[in-house]
């Protein structure tokens, strides 16, 4: 087993108040072994030629979970757009979709879209929609449309700066994706290679970063509307700060309760927060928290 960096032992002790749930998160951070893989389908998969596993207690009818083994990025399938492959992690992030009426249309912008699964998952849910899916970083923006494409999801697809969308659009949507970049620790619990990610300078720059973002999410959203704010990282202050903050300097926004994930709901906030931790065997981990914006944020 790899060295433990001693920053995730100071993350551990800080998010983690029973000891034994210390020691496995940070037996998950060594091992490597935490990635759950599964498949979001948007074809009729009533005879799915994968093995199942059993299902998330928050996991969709239309996500399977599969076995490494089963390698669905092979399949024929895959290439003919039944479906797209996932962490399961991914499908907790999404979980928002829950406290929403599915029958309704929402006008739909993803900020950090690439590859597309957050925009992917929305929209399987949410059919009736229309979706702006945007990608900052312009080499990421081929696997984005490739993917939407394959699956065939019509969408606007975008490079621009989250400021330059909200200084285009103005509050115009009703839902606002930020699955933001982070230092990525989960990384680790999937047996990737992330040097430096639990570095109090690394987590910093991000979570600097995250506030920008999530602030011209606020300005890109309706008064009523949503932001479902995500990462796949554990530090508080990329997660849980964020959020805190961006209530803090936004008068009237607020979290929003996801039932569906009250097991789930994070101690280190009185806010609606969520984590998915590697040690509770359904996913590398991440973060969600559903804010309903309210009143003028221009």
């Amino acid at each position: 087993m790899p060295e433990i960096p001693r920053a995730a032992m100071r993350l551990a002790a800080r998010c983690l108040s029973d000891v034994a749930e210390q020691e496995r998160f940070l037996a998950c951070i060594g091992e490597g072994k935490s990635a759950e893989p599964a498949i979001l389908w948007f074809a009729d998969h009533a005879s799915s030629p994968f093995n199942a596993r059993d299902a998330a207690p928050w996991q969709p009818a239309y996500v399977e979970r599969v076995t490494t083994a089963d390698k669905p990025g092979s399949h024929p399938l895959h290439a003919a757009g039944a479906y797209y492959c996932l962490d399961l992690s991914s499908v907790f992030a999404g979980t928002w979709i829950s406290v929403l009426d599915a029958s309704m249309p929402f006008s739909i912008i993803d900020v950090c879209a690439s590859p597309g699964g957050k925009s992917l998952l929305a929209m399987r849910a949410l059919p009736q929609s229309t979706l702006h899916a945007n990608e900052t970083i312009g080499k990421r923006v081929g696997a984005l449309k490739e993917n939407l494409t394959r699956c065939g999801i019509p969408a606007v697809v975008t490079s621009n700066d989250p400021k330059i969308l909200a200084d285009i659009h103005g509050p115009t949507f009703d839902i606002v994706l930020a699955d933001v970049p982070c230092s990525g620790q989960s990384l680790l619990a999937r047996g990737l290679k992330n040097e430096g990610c639990f570095h109090d300078i690394n987590v910093g720059k991000n979570t600097g970063r995250q506030r920008r973002i999530l602030a011209e999410c606020i300005r890109l959203c309706k008064p009523g509307g949503y932001i479902a704010y995500s990462t796949c990282t554990y530090a508080q202050s990329e997660n849980e700060g964020v959020v805190e903050w961006a209530l803090s300097k936004h008068e009237g926004c607020s979290t929003v309760e996801i039932p569906l994930l009250n097991v789930h709901r994070s101690q280190l906030s009185s806010e609606f927060c969520y984590r998915l931790w590697p040690q509770q065997g359904v996913g590398a981990g991440a973060f969600l928290s559903l804010i309903q914006v309210g009143g003028d944020q221009t």
